[in-house]
Parts: structure tokens; sequence; C-alpha cells
């Protein structure tokens, strides 16, 4: 058994035809068909079953691949690290974030670039909610992630600045008269507002305990973009995390004159021996900049 039947029987696999395969292999069909047989001989089993012009896995393949699959995981990711020791200023990292941060991500990478000249590090950026980000972070699909505090001890998390509250309403509600509001003169109004795959919705009702608010939901969602639209429709009001930018020329940002518990916000990582030196890099510049946050409102706001 070598590495290379490993590849061809993952990539058989995957797409159950021997022609498809052997073309995306880059080898011909009576290669890979030799290669299998081979495995299968050396193991003892059938991995592969005819099903029609297809084939598919045997129970005994499908046990096969998830321990290949893994080995052949595990190997890449070594490879991946070993390429980070000779390349350190070359790597990838993939940041997950909250979509009310997606003009702070940005402008975070565009400062690591003016200050550190690492241009080779490329960035990834994954808009998630908050029930994936967890997920991702400790699956190592997400290295650095920008989220309100996660309670896991396989998590560390540094406080990166605050990210409260603001009262959108459409231009065309009688609130968009006022700069401020108290949540005292809500009671009446309809909110679009969060579900509760989103950590911030459990945020939104702590608030409306604290102002005595039973609220009438008209619309829940996950996503930022749809409490706008419909905002902007005059369809309800939304508590949001205050836009740094707003793009839809129908909403009206509103301060909240009440007091509230801060929102914090925090860069996460994994609690692993390895980082590979370009995330640590990044990571090391963010916790440098102890309040990016709050330095991005305030350049957004000079302007």
């Amino acid at each position: 058994m070598n590495l290379q039947q490993l590849y061809y029987f993952r990539e058989l696999a995957s797409c159950e035809h021997y022609t498809k395969a052997s073309e995306k292999l880059f080898i011909t069909q009576s290669t890979l068909s030799h290669s299998i047989a081979d495995l299968e001989a050396e193991l003892g089993i059938k991995l592969f079953e005819k099903q029609g012009r297809n084939i598919k896995l045997t129970k005994y393949g499908e046990i096969f691949l998830e321990y290949a699959a893994k080995s052949l995981d595990t190997l890449e990711e070594g490879r991946a690290k070993i390429n980070d020791l000779i390349h350190p200023d070359s790597g990838t990292i993939s940041l997950g974030y909250f979509s009310s941060l997606e003009e702070f991500l940005p402008y975070l990478v565009d400062c690591f670039y003016a200050e550190t000249n690492k241009m080779q590090t490329l960035f990834q950026f994954q808009q998630l909610p908050n029930n994936q980000i967890e997920e991702r972070l400790l699956a190592g699909k997400v290295d650095l992630a920008f989220a309100t505090h996660i309670n896991n001890d396989k998590l560390h998390c540094h406080k990166i600045g605050t990210h409260n509250l603001a009262l959108i309403v459409s231009r065309n509600h009688a609130l968009s008269q006022k700069d401020s509001v108290d949540l005292s003169e809500l009671q009446a109004e309809s909110f679009i507002t969060y579900d509760y795959q989103c950590r911030i919705r459990f945020y939104i009702d702590e608030i409306f305990d604290l102002a005595g608010i039973k609220p009438k939901i008209f619309l829940e969602t996950t996503h930022d973009a749809i409490i706008y639209k419909y905002v902007a429709a005059n369809c309800g009001v939304g508590l949001v995390p205050e836009p740094f930018v707003i793009k839809n020329h129908n909403v009206k940002s509103l301060r909240i004159e009440n007091e509230m518990p801060l929102r914090d916000i925090f860069i996460i990582w994994k609690n692993v021996k390895h980082i590979s030196p370009a995330v640590k890099k990044f990571l090391n510049f963010v916790v440098k900049l102890e309040r990016p946050i709050d330095e991005f409102r305030n350049a957004v706001s000079a302007h």
C-alpha cells in the first residue's frame, strides 16, 4: 500500500466513476484500475461494486475511506505546516466574523499590510453566524475569529473593542427626525430582529427585559441585510450592532440613550501548540493594537 493508491482510492470514491476519476487524476483508466485492484488484493476485500454504469463503495470500502481520508488529511496538514515554516510570510489566514464587522475586517488587513509589508500573506474571509464560528474554530476550518466571547477552554479570547447596539429606522418613520432615542419610546413598535441561531438575539432580549419591553416581532432572520431591507421598507424597526457605514440610504441609525451592558468583541483562536507563523504574526499585530474596533469607528466618524 502506498500514498498514490490512497489518493487514487479517495478520488474514485468521490467520483464513483473510473473514467471521471482517471481524468481528474490525469492518468489512464487502466492505471487506475490496476492500482485499485492491487489495493483490494492487499486488503483482501472488495472496495467497490458496480451500480449501473457507475460504481459505489462496499461496506468495507466505506470503512476504509474514513481512515484513508483522515490519514491523507493529516499528511496534507503536516505538509502545510512544513511549508509555513519554510515560507513564513506567504501563508494563508482564514478569518471568521459576524456580518456586522464586514467593513472592519478589510480595514484591519489593510493596516497589517501597511505596517508589516507582508503582502505575500493571503486572507480568506468567512462571514458566519455565531453558531458556526465556534464549530469552525475547533475544526480548524477558521484560523482566527472576530466575535463576542466564547466560553470554551479550547479557545483563547482577547478583547479588541466594544460594539454596542443602535436603533435603525426607515427614513419615512417618525423617529427618523431624531438622532437618539430612549427605549421606552419603542413600546408600540414592531421589530425586525435576529433569530436564536445568532447569539446577539439573547443580548437583545436582555436589553428588552431591562427596558421593560415585550417586543412585537414582525420578522426573525440570521442576516443583517434582511433586517436593513425590511426596516428600509418601514415594516418595523431594528436593534442592530451600531453600523460603521450605512449602505442603505433609506435607513437611519439612532443612538440609544439608555445605559446598556457592554457588548465586547474579541479576536479568538484555538488553543493549540502549533500556530503557523503567518497566523501568529497577524494575531500579534491585532493584539498589539489593543482596541482596533474603537480606532476604526473613530476613523470612520472623522470622515
